[in-house]
């Protein structure tokens, strides 16, 4: 008896009891009992009848010749996945119809039996599997209750002791300091879950554009780069193509946070030496690298560091703060990409990690540079007027502190009718910061009606949606738009090139 082995085009003994022969494997497309596979029906053969149909079906006959042959597929349904084979050396009329009958019944019962087996270890591999899922997941939220709460530790311990009247302006800008990296530790933790999120859902969006690789990872350099001399590390980026010769098409987004994450993560588990990233070109590919000096992966983890909730089960969480999404959030980028991402690493030596691009490069010509235009705004202008479109208290404040900063005039509408009649009353209104969520109307409706009377009067969309598709419906109607919590100078740049755009 021998069960088919799909994968190879094998068949592969269960049992094989011969006085002359012992077959382990062999190619069941050029054997008499791969034929009774294929055909799904009995074969009898004597000596004569054995040597002309393995002539007229190209088999390559194995073993010693036999007098008789009989063999009867095993079947699922009704489809083969074994033989039952007899045969004897001496008699040729050792089997006839009655044999063939008793050999169907026979292979009738083992199939019966062997699908049982099948499905018993298939249902205790699930069983294991969704253990081990269970335990991961288990793992995972107690690791990110831990990660939550830490940050928000920070956050909500150090706010209240800003209260304290005698408070240094040392120990105040100490305090800020803390609430600041808290706050960041939490968006980043809320990002990564939004992100594994959609990607397990399938809802995670690929959108390619021309994107320079070198501008990247410089930008990556220099924004690492304190950090990194911070920890006393090295950190050095490789980028072998002219900046004009390394426009890709690829999606700029999900590079970067492939990037980062990676750089993060050495910067994470490397306590001296250095980092270095970069690429290099072989063939239609782009191989990317991040190569550290750090503590290393163990060979039997590397398997298994790019599935989800895993660092959760590291035995590492107690040293090394993070979520273990990095990694996972990583691997599927890269493949939505067409990559592949792979790991080099020895204990105490430090860890490579590999990926590619399968992208085409694109020599940069005239007609695509962008043109950068000269700054019109500068911080002390003063004939700018800004309408914040804003509810809430607390964003209100913060908006209205870095705008300030730019010494521009500030209007102030707390719901979405208030900011389209004061756009109808105040012409002199040259740029609009709208809120979304909005009472009365909201921001995106707002926005339309405005367009509709104003409809070049430039109008930027404050949102707590980080989703592509919200990011989308939102750029048919808004010229720009910015992420809550909103950082300054994000804000600052983007008000400059609206402004500059609708001023030259």
């Amino acid at each position: 008896m021998a069960l088919y082995k799909p994968e190879s085009d094998t068949l592969r003994k269960v049992i094989f009891e011969d006085e002359k022969d012992d077959f382990l494997e062999w190619d069941a497309s050029k054997s008499l009992s791969g034929q009774v596979l294929k055909l799904g029906k009995p074969l009898l053969l004597n000596s004569r009848e054995e040597a002309q149909f393995a002539a007229e079906n190209n088999i390559e006959l194995l073993g010693s010749p036999a007098a008789c042959w009989l063999g009867v597929p095993l079947l699922s349904g009704e489809k083969s996945i074994g033989v039952l084979v007899v045969q004897s050396y001496t008699d040729e009329n050792a089997y006839d119809l009655a044999t063939i009958r008793l050999l169907i019944l026979i292979a009738h019962e083992l199939s019966l039996v062997i699908e049982r087996n099948k499905m018993i270890a298939d249902l205790v591999a699930a069983k294991d599997k969704a253990e081990e899922s269970d335990r991961l997941k288990s793992a995972f939220l107690a690791n990110m209750s831990h990660e939550i709460r830490t940050p928000m530790n920070g956050i909500l311990g150090f706010a209240e002791l800003l209260k304290e009247p005698k408070l240094t302006g040392e120990e105040q800008q100490m305090f800020i300091d803390i609430i600041e990296k808290s706050g960041e530790r939490m968006l980043s933790i809320i990002n990564d879950l939004i992100s594994i999120s959609k990607i397990e859902s399938g809802q995670m969006d690929v959108r390619f554009s021309e994107t320079n690789i070198n501008d990247q990872l410089d930008f990556l350099h220099n924004f690492f780069k304190l950090e990194a001399k911070q920890k006393g590390l090295k950190l050095i980026v490789n980028h072998p193509l002219r900046n004009e010769e390394s426009n890709i098409n690829t999606d700029r987004e999900k590079l970067y946070a492939i990037l980062t994450n990676l750089i993060k993560n050495s910067l994470k588990f490397t306590k001296h030496g250095s980092i270095e990233f970069g690429y290099r070109i072989e063939e239609a590919v782009l191989v990317f690298y991040i190569k550290d000096t750090g503590i290393g992966v163990p060979e039997h983890k590397q398997k298994t560091i790019f599935e989800r909730f895993v660092q959760a089960n590291s035995g590492m969480t107690s040293v090394y703060e993070g979520a273990g999404l990095g990694l996972a959030i990583s691997k599927a980028y890269i493949e939505m990409l067409g990559g592949e991402i792979w790991i080099e690493s020895k204990p105490g030596e430090g860890t490579c990690f590999y990926f590619t691009l399968p992208v085409k490069l694109k020599p940069e010509s005239d007609s695509d540079q962008i043109k950068v235009k000269p700054e019109i705004i500068a911080d002390n202008n003063t004939d700018i007027t800004v309408l914040v479109a804003e509810d809430d208290e607390t964003s209100l404040f913060y908006l209205k502190h870095i705008l300030k900063s730019c010494n521009v005039k500030i209007l102030v509408a707390k719901n979405g009718g208030e900011a389209v009649e004061m756009c109808r009353q105040h012409q002199q209104i040259d740029l609009v910061l709208m809120d979304i969520n909005l009472p009365v109307i909201d921001g995106h409706i707002a926005a339309q009606i405005i367009k509709d009377f104003r409809p070049g009067l430039p109008i930027i969309a404050q949102t707590a949606f980080a989703l592509n598709e919200e990011k989308k419906r939102f750029s048919e109607t808004f010229d720009d738009y910015i992420t809550k919590p909103i950082n300054s100078e994000e804000l600052k740049e983007k008000i400059k090139k609206i402004m500059n755009r609708t001023r030259i």
